[in-house]
């Protein structure tokens, strides 16, 4: 028995007999619903009810068009987000619920798949583990699917393999055919299931737009932007008086080379003009054979990457960190991102690794150039398509937990935004120095972790950049 009420987190009160009053954790809002039986919203609230026998409040003189205007007010209420659904067995009980997560979903319609066709488990659809529940969610990720019994789960390997809907029934023997049906159109309505065609192709891969989406991407997409999930998100302080937010500066040991900043930090008379630097800037990934300067390679970290300001945290503030000012912007000045340099070909710096101590403006030395060094220059040469190894790459790593402090939801992507800015930063400075500068599309973020001897949920590479000397190239 499919049955529908409202939603948890959703406060719905009759102000006319016409119209709604709905306070949502999303928004809040003045809804008309013409020709809704009087009683409803109680209903609805307090009850499973089947959705035709909600249809009986309209009263036994209810006619067709009463009849189709109700329909109509109830697949409005499901796609704003206010109804949910179960799927009950008169054996053992509910197997399943509909539950929305985001400001808007797609209504359980009867019959949306017949016991005819062919269906699988979408390749957009996962599972998350919750509250002792098993929850599926589709690729739009509206909503949700929990299953409350295990009988729902047997039906999984069957439908991650495709089969007739009418199949499914003989692989379950605790629930009866219709409940089976019921769940299927549960799933469908969730987005957790697609059509199959007569040669097990997908409706979703059909489809020009659901096609080029990948499901690490779409879930990613979904969950660090608002309104499209029911979970904590943004600036919410879950660890506050449990684990220590991260110092600001990270604490540096080992050889440094000390780094001479620039004599005029404004550039000076001979700076060139920001709109140039605007205008010119491009990837340029062909280096010439000579090695970059120190000083040169010193101007660029300093107008890059060092720090301007430091600010201490607010002891009576609990949720009060430590943070600094330099010269590119950052979520929440978390400044999460440490800059590592693999050093090729550089005057007054030897070839190796190191990690530019921000608030010294030095290097400190953590590696020999090794064989996963020089790999890594040459994984970085192929991904641009350059055609000589770079007397510099830039490894920009993540201190994740600056962030995931602070934030819910949207920590990785805001280090990935970071990154973005960070990098931009980078190219204009190259481009007014007139230097070689490409941003590496992928890196290899295990490599490096090897090479730095880093521990990888802690910190980890998460951007790379090239840096040299420009080789002119006829075109």
């Amino acid at each position: 028995m499919m049955t529908v009420f409202f939603a948890s987190n959703i406060h719905v009160t009759e102000t006319s007999p016409v119209r709604w009053h709905v306070r949502t954790r999303w928004n809040e809002f003045e809804l008309d619903v013409p020709g809704m039986p009087e009683g409803l919203v109680g209903s609805l609230a307090d009850k499973l009810l089947p959705e035709k026998e909600l249809l009986r409040l309209l009263g036994s003189s209810a006619d067709p068009v009463a009849a189709a205007t109700f329909f109509f007010n109830m697949r409005r209420l499901g796609k704003l987000g206010l109804l949910a659904f179960a799927v009950s067995d008169p054996e053992i009980g509910v197997v399943a619920r509909l539950l929305p997560i985001a400001n808007g979903q797609v209504y359980v319609e009867d019959r949306a798949v017949t016991s005819k066709e062919r269906v699988r488990i979408s390749r957009l659809a996962h599972v998350l583990f919750a509250d002792g529940l098993m929850r599926l969610t589709g690729g739009a990720g509206s909503c949700t699917v929990e299953l409350t019994h295990p009988a729902a789960v047997t039906l999984l390997p069957s439908l991650a393999k495709g089969c007739r809907v009418e199949e499914l029934s003989t692989t379950v023997a605790s629930m009866t055919t219709a409940t089976v049906y019921e769940l299927v159109q549960l799933f469908f309505a969730a987005g957790v299931l697609t059509r199959l065609d007569a040669h097990d192709k997908a409706a979703e891969d059909m489809d020009e737009t659901i096609a080029l989406w990948e499901l690490h991407d779409l879930m990613f997409h979904n969950r660090s932007r608002a309104g499209s999930h029911d979970e904590p998100h943004g600036a919410t302080y879950p660890f506050v008086g449990r684990v220590e937010p991260l110092p600001a500066v990270r604490a540096y040991s080992g050889e440094r080379i000390r780094l001479r900043p620039p004599e005029d930090i404004l550039g000076g008379a001979g700076a060139v003009p920001f709109a140039h630097v605007l205008e010119t800037r491009k990837s340029r990934r062909h280096f010439d054979n000579t090695p970059l300067a120190a000083d040169v390679l010193s101007e660029f970290l300093f107008r890059t990457s060092r720090i301007k300001a430091e600010f201490p945290r607010d002891p009576m503030n609990p949720r009060s960190y430590e943070s600094t000012s330099r010269p590119y912007p950052s979520g929440g000045a978390s400044y999460d991102l440490e800059t590592y340099l693999v050093v090729r070909a550089c005057d007054g710096v030897p070839e190796g690794v190191y990690v530019y101590a921000v608030n010294e403006h030095t290097l400190v030395r953590i590696s020999e150039f090794t064989h996963l060094a020089k790999h890594l220059l040459t994984e970085a040469l192929m991904s641009t398509g350059g055609t000589d190894l770079a007397p510099v790459l830039i490894v920009l790593v993540s201190r994740f937990q600056r962030l995931a402090w602070k934030y819910r939801g949207i920590s990785y992507a805001t280090t990935l935004k970071n990154v973005g800015v960070l990098v931009q930063t980078m190219y204009l400075v190259a481009t007014s120095m007139g230097l070689a500068a490409c941003a590496v599309g992928s890196g290899n973020s295990r490599l490096f972790g090897q090479l730095a001897n880093l521990e990888a949920l802690k910190e980890a590479a998460v951007g790379e950049f090239l840096l040299g000397n420009p080789r002119v190239v006829v075109e």
